[in-house]
C-alpha cells in the first residue's frame, strides 16, 4: 500500500478541529474494554482519522498529558483510578482499508476477526479473535496454529521521539516478532496499520458487513460475539471448508466459556521452556474457580481470570499474584502476564 497520500493528508491540519470535538471527559473505562473494569478517565479519544490523531499528539506535547494509544481493549487491565495526566487514546474508529491484487491495507483499529471471512485459509485462525489489528501487531497475537506476523507484509507507525518526520514503515522482517513479542513493545511507536496478504479477492459481502463496524461496541465480548460469531457466520457466502474450520474454533471457545463473562482471555503467557501450559498448571495447584472480590478465576479454564459480578482491577490483580505465588511454589518460576496492566493512582 502507498502511503504517500496519507502521508502529506496528514500534515493539513483542520483549523476547525478543537479538543472538545474528539475528548470525551470523565468517560468510564470500562465502556472501552473486554473485562469492564477500570475507572473514570479524566480525558479519552476516540480519532477517527489521521488528522484527528495528529492533532491529539500535537496537543499532548503541548500540554503535558501522556497519551496511551489502545484499541478495542481486549488485552488490557485498566485501571480503578487512572492517571488524571494520561489521555487515553482509542484507535478503534480508525477503521478505513482498501485492497489491491490480494492484498489489504488496513488501518490499525480494523477489527482482526474481519479476516476470517475473506475466504483465505491461512486466516482462519483469526476467527473470534478478539481485537483490533493494531494491537494484534503489537502482541503478535496468535492461537490455533497461526499469528499475526505471519500474514503482515509492512507495518506503518508515528515514532513519537520522532514525530515531526511523518509516517514510517516496517517490513515484517524488521518487527522482530517472537511469541508474543514484537519491536513495537519495545518503542514509543504507534502503530497506524499494515498490508496484510489475504491472497484472495474478499467478497461484495464482506466489504458491506465492513462498513458497520462503527456502528458496534466490539469491546463488549457479548456483542463481539454476537457479530463475528452469529451475524457473519451466517452469511452463506462462507466456502463449506472454511465455515468449517470456523466451527471447530467457535466450539473451541465456547466450550472454554469466553464469551459469557468479561474477561481478557488467556492472562498469562504459556512457559514453552516449562511445557505445559499456564490454564493447566492452574489447574494443577487447584486455583480454578477462586475468587477475590468480583474476580474469579474460570473454573472452565484456568488461565482465564473473569469479571463475574461487578470486579475491581485490584481484584483481578490480586488473583494474578495468587496464581504467580503458587505455580512459583510449586513449578519454580512465575508466569508472565499476557495481559496490559496499566498502572493507575493506586499504584
Amino acid at each position: 500500500m502507498d502511503f504517500k497520500g496519507r502521508k502529506e493528508g496528514r500534515r493539513k491540519m483542520d483549523d476547525g478541529l478543537r479538543l472538545d470535538r474528539i475528548i470525551k471527559k470523565n468517560e468510564p473505562l470500562a465502556k472501552y474494554c473486554s473485562y469492564n473494569i477500570g475507572g473514570h478517565a479524566r480525558f479519552l479519544a476516540l480519532p477517527r482519522s489521521l488528522g484527528e490523531l495528529d492533532f491529539l499528539i500535537n496537543c499532548c506535547q503541548k500540554s503535558g498529558l501522556r497519551p496511551y494509544f489502545f484499541g478495542l481493549g481486549s488485552n488490557i487491565l485498566f485501571p480503578d483510578n487512572p492517571d488524571p495526566d494520561t489521555l487515553f487514546v482509542s484507535l478503534k474508529n480508525m477503521v478505513d482499508w482498501s485492497e489491491t491484487n490480494g492484498e489489504l491495507f488496513l488501518q490499525a483499529g480494523f477489527p482482526l476477526s474481519f479476516l476470517a471471512y475473506t475466504g483465505f485459509p491461512g486466516l482462519s485462525f483469526t476467527h473470534l479473535l478478539p481485537g483490533t489489528l493494531g494491537a494484534s501487531i503489537y502482541m503478535n497475537a496468535r492461537c490455533y496454529e497461526g499469528e499475526v506476523s505471519q500474514i503482515l507484509k509492512k507495518v506503518y507507525f508515528l515514532d513519537l521521539t520522532d514525530f515531526g518526520a511523518g509516517i514510517k514503515e516496517l517490513e515484517r522482517e524488521g518487527c522482530c516478532f517472537a511469541y508474543k513479542e514484537s519491536i513495537f513493545q519495545e518503542r514509543p511507536w504507534v502503530i497506524l496499520g499494515a498490508d496484510v496478504e489475504t491472497g484472495t479477492i474478499v467478497q461484495e459481502w464482506w466489504k458491506k458487513e465492513v462498513q458497520r463496524v462503527k456502528e458496534l461496541n466490539l469491546s463488549s465480548l457479548d456483542a463481539f460475539f454476537q457479530f463475528f460469531g452469529k451475524t457473519l457466520y451466517s452469511r452463506t457466502e462462507i466456502p463449506p471448508a472454511q465455515k468449517e474450520k470456523l466451527q471447530r474454533i467457535a466450539a473451541d471457545r465456547e466450550g472454554k466459556k469466553q464469551f459469557s463473562y468479561p474477561s481478557c482471555g488467556s492472562v498469562f503467557k504459556n512457559n514453552y521452556e516449562y511445557g505445559v501450559p499456564t490454564g493447566i498448571l492452574v489447574e494443577q495447584v487447584g486455583l480454578k474457580g477462586v475468587s477475590r472480590g468480583g474476580a474469579k478465576i474460570s473454573p472452565f479454564h484456568g488461565n482465564f481470570i473473569i469479571n463475574f459480578n461487578r470486579a475491581t482491577s485490584a481484584d483481578v490483580k490480586y488473583l494474578i499474584n495468587v496464581v504467580q505465588e503458587k505455580i512459583n511454589e510449586k513449578f519454580g518460576f512465575i508466569p508472565e502476564p499476557e495481559v496490559v496492566i496499566i498502572h493507575g493512582q493506586e499504584d
